[in-house]
């Protein structure tokens, strides 16, 4: 499952809550599509406010059911996030380069193992591989995501192919 929004209070008297989007595809919200909270129960979207601030679940027609719902989070799968969210060329989920193997120069540099946001820039936080930790080398650094270190990336090897990003473990 993989987290897409939070829900924040209830808005009016209708069932309507706060709705705060947590993806790089909002168009995944849209009338009827369906979403899951962290115990598995599934939701229904019945309707958005234009500004896709506000929504609205089947069967939460009033203030009290909606309630229930505040501070939840709202996940989907990822079999749902492939079909829902095209990407373009050359670009990946987060789901699928978390776990991948960094490469450069065909050295191994490490594992990613998360990627983090902060200010608007995506960083790969990457596990040093073991080789380099005993060589002396930090146990984990962080990379921007982004041409001037990833070259490529092999879906099917679960391969991240990078350039330059030695020189940040050097400096770690």
């Amino acid at each position: 499952m993989i987290y897409v929004a939070k829900l924040g209070k209830t808005v009016g008297l209708n069932g309507w809550l706060k709705l705060y989007i947590d993806t790089d595809f909002p168009s995944q919200f849209r009338n009827n599509a369906m979403f899951y909270l962290q115990d598995g129960k599934s939701l229904t979207i019945e309707s958005l406010s234009a500004k896709n601030d506000k929504i609205k679940f089947k069967d939460f027609d009033d203030i009290q059911t909606a309630k229930k719902l505040t501070n939840k989070l709202l996940y989907v799968t990822k079999k749902e996030t492939i079909e829902n969210c095209p990407l373009e060329d050359g670009q990946f989920f987060w789901f699928e380069l978390i776990g991948s193997v960094v490469l450069e120069n065909k050295k191994v540099l490490g594992v990613v193992e998360d990627i983090q946001r902060f200010a608007d820039i995506d960083y790969l936080y990457i596990k040093t591989d073991k080789k380099l930790v005993t060589d002396g080398f930090t146990k984990s650094f962080l990379s921007p995501y982004n041409k001037d270190y990833i070259d490529k990336f092999d879906k099917k090897e679960r391969c991240l192919y990078v350039k330059n990003m030695f020189e940040i473990v050097e400096n770690s």
